[in-house]
């Protein structure tokens, strides 16, 4: 069975939002053009694309997430002095040098050309929301069971 839902949302922030988000991407047209995958120098032949806590890098916690298609992230975190843990750094795996940790040995970026491309229809979109007058736009949204 299929389940349809209705919103409305204000054209004029869809607008923004669309154009917003098209700018996001030509800013990153170079690296949202793949999917990501990861592994490691001491287990050459697998690879991940969830998210994976990896151990220590210079004595941080290590966690890598890749499950955003077009994204690769590391973040480091510690425990802050409530105890509670907190992330310090997120670094963009995509870009700059291979990233040791202190058990798995070198994260290794593997990447293959990702299928959407995204610049199309948001250009569609925004060419339609232009066009139409009303306040108010109703969105259908359909998720399939």
């Amino acid at each position: 069975m299929d389940t349809k839902t209705w919103a409305a949302k204000s054209r004029s922030e869809l607008l923004r939002a669309a154009e917003q988000f098209r700018q996001a991407i030509e800013a990153d047209r170079e690296w949202l053009q793949y999917d990501y995958q990861y592994g490691f120098s001491s287990i050459p032949k697998q690879k991940n694309s969830a998210a994976m806590g990896v151990g220590k890098i210079g004595g941080k916690g290590a966690i890598i997430s890749a499950k955003h298609p077009g994204q690769l992230y590391l973040q480091l975190w510690e425990t802050g002095p409530d105890g509670k843990g907190r992330i310090v750094e997120t670094r963009d795996l995509r870009k700059g040098p291979p990233v040791v940790t202190d058990e798995m040995g070198t994260i290794k970026v593997y990447r293959r050309k990702n299928k959407v491309d995204w610049k199309p229809k948001l250009s569609q979109l925004i060419e339609f929301l232009q066009a139409n007058h009303s306040e108010t736009i109703q969105i259908r949204h359909h998720y399939p069971e």
